[in-house]
């Protein structure tokens, strides 16, 4: 039914997904090819390739296909784990046809086998895989897994390399983080009739084609890289820049004729040889130079001006009088000072030179000194240092040096000055002799007063008096204001502008021209790029999504699969007395369907007991395992941890009713709840597995034959016990000198605990044989019934008592008139066939 809703879907949706979803409805796996023929279907249809496509039958329209059935498989082991918390690498899980039931104490392998299984099947649990931490090598988590199918072939995969064949895709996993998750979040189904398939593959697919036109897209789509061919800015070339999907290639061609040109362009390079033979650009540049020259020397009379002028020259002059008459006073000063010493030539420049330096000189002696700097005589009340020092700092000596200071600045600042009006011989210099000779002669008479003026007054502050008179001199800072109206009239009778106007637009024209002979070269290769152009135009318009296949899914999952999903999760909370009014209410995600478990618009969580929120997501994890026609086995990791009696009873019928249908593999450390599942499976006639792991010198997950002896029936027990006895006699007749004496301790601790268990057999044996397993430490009630077949009389107890004492002698300490001897192997098997008697005898 859900096939032949596909197939009318199919039906009206556009032929190139038809060809494809025909392909898929046959069986054809997607592949290079098919994607490769549905996309030609898909250009053809399009006009981007080719004509319209020949519509050739197509199979599914006929009915003809069938979906093929789903094999049965069964998982037959697990073995070689690596990398997965201490487990061993050498124990193997072997997986029975219906019920397996793995115990183990906690801390021996049970959650590391879980979250190994979480990963490599389908699963909410918890996929944390630690590593060893008693082993320093950093290895990946792996494992093998062998498959059986129906005819008996087995497939042995490997985790991780395998993990995406289909086969580790029938196996679910719960576990308590599972059903933590199925409490409090959105989660997604993992189940859907295999039809369902139909729409993951056509929308790879369609994903498939859309990515190859797309990358035919981004091939095709190139930049207009013939817009660099055209740099100036003509109609051409804009033309050019805005080709686009369009454009026709008609006109690119009409752009490109240049015959009805010809002689227009002929004319105008004529007109353009003679306007450029004028040269007139060219003389406007030099004119321009010129005006510029003119007014730089404008300019440069103003500076000369204000540097020569009579303020100046008259300070200048006060400042070299002044420093004459500081002069005076300081030596004045320094004689008057010093008068009655007896010092040659007093007031020479020579001796004052002399005073300064030493001055210094003392200065960098940092130390007080009693004697002279010079003789080293004592100097003890000899005033004449101390004027000398006063001399130097009188204001009139310091005044002085500042003016002597300020005089060679000046005459260094004349020196620097560059006077120059004119540069000799330069181009500006030929051109106003010839232009101007009035206007040369005059400049090149000033700046011969100037370097005249400039010497005399170097010459006057060099000697410190002033021995040459300067005259007054100032230039007429007008003098080239002539020349420049000259300059300006003839710069506008050049009319530059409009021959530079008419210039432009004949090279306007030029590149025009030259443009349309470029264009016509490069036509084929532009049309070239206009047909990607338009290809890639028609090809944006076509729109490939699988939003529609997505929405028709979601109407047919709500049709064939909520709705069943919601009346099987209500079936199961009847099951297993769970009835709370829990709803599941979904909704779609990207193409899937979420479920949320709630109580009345509330977490679960937040109002059920523990109990009672395991037993709702059993009932959810059942419901959707049971929908998944692909399921063949379901895994639970401590489905009944921390519950109750009667809740574990019901979860137990529950499961192993769910064995009748598929395999179903139980981990556990619960021994009531083992047998729970064993009396069950007793009742329902379903074969039970029991595998029994423990942990032993910090390597878990190690496989033990016998099962927990804690469960262990009676008829159980005195085989193990008699088993367990041959390797105990084999110890004791090896001790046949002092050397095996070391033996007999190892025979008595292995006797003693040997009787341990046989006294805890014969407390069985009251459980079993006496009350007829009418009351029994881990059954959920008492059974009255069986009560009707109890015998109890003084010879039953007498048989009891006399059993469990000789037990009891060897177990605890002895008293000292027993002595020390050991029970010898044959006493041993005396208790042993007792209760094997007992057991015999008084079974009902």
């Amino acid at each position: 039914m859900i096939r032949d809703e596909i197939i009318e879907w199919v039906r009206i949706q556009p032929y190139w997904q038809q060809v494809g979803a025909d392909a898929i409805l046959s069986g054809i796996k997607i592949n290079e090819s098919l994607i490769d023929e549905v996309y030609l279907v898909l250009k053809q249809e399009h006009n981007l390739e080719g004509s319209l496509p020949t519509r050739k039958p197509l199979v599914f329209l006929s009915n003809s296909t069938k979906p093929k059935s789903v094999s049965k498989v069964t998982w037959n082991e697990l073995s070689e784990v690596k990398g997965v918390n201490a487990l061993s690498s050498s124990s193997s899980i072997p997986v029975g046809r219906q019920l397996t039931v793995i115990y183990g104490l906690n801390g021996s392998g049970k959650s590391g086998y879980a979250r190994l299984l979480n990963n490599a099947f389908i699963s909410r649990g918890d996929k944390n895989i630690l590593p060893n931490i008693f082993n320093e090598e950093n290895v990946t988590p792996s494992a093998k897994f062998v498959f059986e199918n129906e005819k008996g072939n087995s497939e042995t995969l490997v985790f991780p390399e395998d993990h995406k064949n289909e086969l580790f895709s029938r196996v679910a996993v719960f576990d308590s983080k599972s059903a933590t998750n199925d409490l409090t979040k959105d989660v997604e189904l993992n189940f859907a009739p295999i039809e369902f398939n139909f729409f993951d593959e056509f929308n790879h697919l369609i994903t498939e084609v859309k990515k190859r036109l797309n990358e035919d897209i981004n091939e095709k789509n190139k930049e207009n890289i013939y817009v660099r061919q055209f740099p100036n800015k003509t109609q051409i070339g804009e033309l050019v820049k805005s080709i686009n999907s369009n454009t026709e290639y008609v006109d690119l061609e009409n752009a490109s004729k240049t015959d009805h040109l010809k002689n227009e362009l002929q004319i105008k390079m004529k007109r353009k040889s003679e306007l450029v033979a004028l040269n007139i650009m060219n003389q406007q540049k030099v004119l321009d130079k010129r005006k510029a020259e003119l007014n730089g020397i404008k300019e440069r009379i103003k500076v000369i001006n204000a540097k020569f002028s009579s303020e100046r020259i008259d300070r200048t002059k006060e400042l070299i009088q002044r420093r004459s008459d500081l002069k005076k006073i300081s030596i004045a000063e320094g004689i008057t000072q010093l008068e009655g010493e007896h010092i040659y030539q007093i007031g020479s420049p020579e001796w004052k030179e002399f005073i300064e330096s030493a001055k210094q000189y003392y200065g960098v002696i940092q130390e007080e000194i009693d004697h002279c700097i010079f003789c080293g005589q004592k100097i003890d009340g000899v005033t004449v240092i101390d004027k000398y020092w006063m001399y130097l700092k009188s204001s009139a000596e310091s005044e002085l040096s500042q003016a002597d200071s300020d005089i060679k600045t000046l005459i260094q600042d004349f020196k620097n000055f560059d006077y120059k009006l004119i540069t000799k011989e330069s181009s500006f210099e030929e051109w106003l002799q010839e232009k101007i000779p009035n206007l040369h002669s005059q400049l090149i008479s000033w700046q011969t007063q100037i370097e005249t003026i400039k010497e005399n007054v170097i010459q006057n502050l060099s000697y410190l008096q002033w021995e040459k008179e300067i005259d007054t001199f100032k230039m007429e800072e007008t003098i080239c204001n002539e020349a420049l109206r000259s300059l300006e009239k003839e710069i506008s009778e050049l009319n530059t502008q409009k021959v530079k106007k008419e210039i432009d637009e004949i090279e306007k024209f030029e590149n025009e021209y030259n443009d349309r002979h470029r264009l016509k070269d490069f036509l084929p290769e532009i049309k070239g790029f206009l047909e990607d152009l338009k290809w890639v135009d028609a090809a944006n318009s076509i729109t490939i999504s699988t939003q529609k296949a997505t929405r028709f899914q979601r109407i047919l999952f709500s049709q064939y699969v909520t709705d069943k999903y919601i009346e099987r999760f209500d079936e199961e909370c009847k099951k297993l007395n769970a009835d709370f009014s829990a709803e599941i209410k979904q909704k779609g995600s990207k193409g899937n369907t979420l479920s949320k478990l709630t109580i009345k618009d509330r977490r679960p969580i937040d109002i059920l007991s523990e109990g009672e929120q395991r037993a709702i997501t059993i009932a959810n994890f059942l419901a959707e395992t049971s929908l998944n026609n692909k399921n063949t086995c379901i895994v639970l990791d401590d489905p009944v941890s921390s519950l109750d009696v009667e809740r574990k009873e019901v979860i137990g019928r529950r499961l192993v009713e769910e064995a009748q249908q598929k395999q179903v593999v139980i981990f556990t450390h619960d021994i009531t709840f083992v047998k729970c599942l064993e009396r069950w499976g007793i009742k329902k006639r379903v074969e039970c597995s029991k595998v029994v792991i423990r942990n032993f010198n910090k390597v878990s997950g190690l496989r033990d034959n016998n099962e927990p002896w804690i469960g262990t029936s009676v008829s159980k027990r005195i085989k193990y016990l008699r088993d367990n006895l041959r390797t105990i006699k084999l110890k004791f007749v090896s001790i046949v000198n002092e050397e095996k004496m070391y033996l007999h301790k190892e025979y008595r601790n292995e006797a003693e605990h040997w009787c341990e268990k046989l006294r805890e057999t014969w407390e069985r044996m009251i459980e079993e044989i006496v009350f007829n397993e009418a009351i029994m430490r881990y059954s959920p009630a008492i059974q009255t019934n069986r009560l009707k077949k109890v015998v109890f009389n003084a010879e039953m107890f007498r048989e009891i008592e006399e059993g469990m004492s000789l037990c009891s002698d060897w177990i605890h300490d002895r008293a000292e008139n027993l002595g020390e001897n050991c029970p010898k192997p044959e006493e041993l098997k005396n208790y042993l066939d007792a209760c094997e008697r007992f057991k015999e005898k008084y079974k009902k």
